[in-house]
């Protein structure tokens, strides 16, 4: 099961990257009638993963259970997309800030940890939704309050701004109606637009020579290309593959 809220990075600004990453943590601390850590609950119905990412354009939960246990899994992401924002306090911001600060630290501190910050910073203007990391930024966590927490649960996490996919042993029939079942009463929220991203504006070629904690030297070279839906997209995703997609490949 994988729900994808259509609201990632992207959408943050300065001084307050990280709301998405943070708001991703806080999901997995309970909702009103499911109130106990939803790691716990899951791995009780026999999950063998849990999870949920930030990208920049979307956040995605998911989670693999027994056949058996998609009734339960449907009803908690029900549960915590439509009451979720009750149960939000200071107590548990406070510790997912400190949860998410030493993530960042620590990747950070991982050799070539500083290279995703730069990737991003260094292509964009301070102001494209593209120039920050996906996870945010440490010195931005403190700016983070609990209202901003709540307004973008209230922004982007209803029905109307989310993605449900099912994958597994279970008819498609059965599962659409298991899903209309737990989500047709939830709340679809405001509408939001796609966040429609220009290319990195900044044409300028930039050569980068950083200290990255690691032994060996590592070259990265990027490149701005058209987004994901754009008809090239599909010939450059299989450029990368014949380039660089593992051993077979030219630079394997």
């Amino acid at each position: 099961v994988f729900v994808a809220y259509h609201a990632g990075s992207g959408l943050e600004r300065r001084p307050k990257t990280g709301l998405a990453h943070l708001v991703e943590h806080l999901m997995f601390c309970g909702s009103e009638h499911s109130p106990e850590s939803y790691f716990l609950a899951l791995e009780r119905a026999g999950a063998s993963s849990i999870n949920a990412h930030v990208r920049e354009d979307y956040t995605g939960y998911f989670a693999t259970v027994p056949a058996g246990a998609l009734d339960l899994v449907l009803w908690m992401e029900s549960e915590r997309m439509a009451w979720t924002v009750g149960t939000l306090d200071l107590r548990k911001l406070e510790a997912q800030r400190e949860v998410v600060r030493n993530e960042l630290i620590q990747r950070e501190n991982e050799p070539y940890g500083t290279a995703a910050r730069l990737l991003a910073e260094r292509p964009h203007r301070e102001a494209h939704p593209y120039s920050h990391p996906l996870n945010g930024l440490v010195e931005d966590l403190d700016n983070l309050s609990l209202d901003d927490v709540r307004g973008w649960l209230a922004m982007y996490h209803g029905a109307g701004n989310a993605t449900l996919v099912i994958a597994g042993d279970v008819e498609p029939e059965r599962a659409i109606d298991m899903a209309r079942r737990y989500f047709e009463d939830v709340p679809s929220g405001p509408l939001v637009k796609p966040l429609r991203s220009p290319l990195a504006d900044d044409p300028e070629r930039v050569r980068i020579a950083a200290d990255c904690r690691a032994a060996q030297v590592r070259l990265y070279r990027a490149w701005n290309v058209p987004p994901l839906d754009a008809v090239e997209c599909a010939a450059l995703e299989l450029a990368c593959e014949l380039l660089a997609g593992g051993g077979p490949s030219r630079l394997g």
